[in-house]
C-alpha cells in the first residue's frame, strides 16, 4: 500500500492512498481511470431485451499513433488460437468492413473498438456464465507496426 509522509517542523503526518486500497481490495472489474496500453473488457447485459456481451478494446492514443491509426479509422480484429494474442489491423480508407475506431468523447485519450460477441470469438476467461472480465495488456506485451498492433493479454479479472 502506497503511504506518503509528510514532514511538517514539529510533526509528521502519514498519508494512505484511498484509490489504492478501493483497488486492491474490489473484486470488480469496473473500467479504470485511464488506460497505458490496451484493455479487453466483456460484459454480459442478462436483463436486455434480447441478451447480449459486448466487447470494448480501449487502446491508448499513444499505441494508435505508432501504427499511424486514428480515431475514425476502420480496423480488423483477429486473435490467435488460444485467444490471448489479438491483432488489430488497419483497413483501406475507402472499406465498409470491420469496426471503426472511436472516442468515448471528444478529449479523450483512448481509441475504443465495440462490438457484440458471438459464438466463436474469444470468451475472456472461457465460461459464459462469467458476468463482466477484462484483460491488459502492458507495454511489454504489445508490438505496433505501421498499420497494425499485436498485443498479449494478461490473465483476465472475472466477475460471475
Amino acid at each position: 500500500m502506497q503511504s506518503i509522509i509528510l514532514s511538517i517542523p514539529g510533526k509528521k503526518m502519514k498519508f494512505t492512498s484511498i484509490s489504492e486500497i478501493a483497488r486492491k481490495r474490489s473484486s470488480k472489474s469496473g473500467r479504470a481511470p485511464s488506460v497505458q496500453g490496451i484493455t479487453v473488457s466483456q460484459v454480459y447485459y442478462k436483463d436486455r431485451e434480447k441478451p447480449s456481451r459486448i466487447m470494448t478494446i480501449r487502446v491508448a492514443d499513444g499505441i494508435l499513433s505508432q501504427a499511424r491509426m486514428n480515431k475514425g479509422d476502420r480496423v480488423d480484429v483477429a486473435f490467435s488460437e488460444d485467444g490471448m494474442t489479438w491483432r488489430i489491423k488497419l483497413l483501406p480508407q475507402d472499406s465498409t468492413s470491420g469496426y471503426s475506431v472511436s472516442a468515448a468523447t471528444k478529449s479523450s485519450t483512448v481509441g475504443v473498438i465495440r462490438f457484440t460477441w458471438y459464438e466463436g470469438m474469444p470468451l475472456l476467461g472461457g465460461d459464459e456464465s462469467i458476468v463482466k472480465a477484462k484483460s491488459k495488456a502492458g507495454l511489454d506485451g504489445i508490438k505496433t507496426t505501421p498499420a497494425e498492433i499485436i498485443f498479449t493479454l494478461e490473465t483476465p479479472q472475472l466477475e460471475y
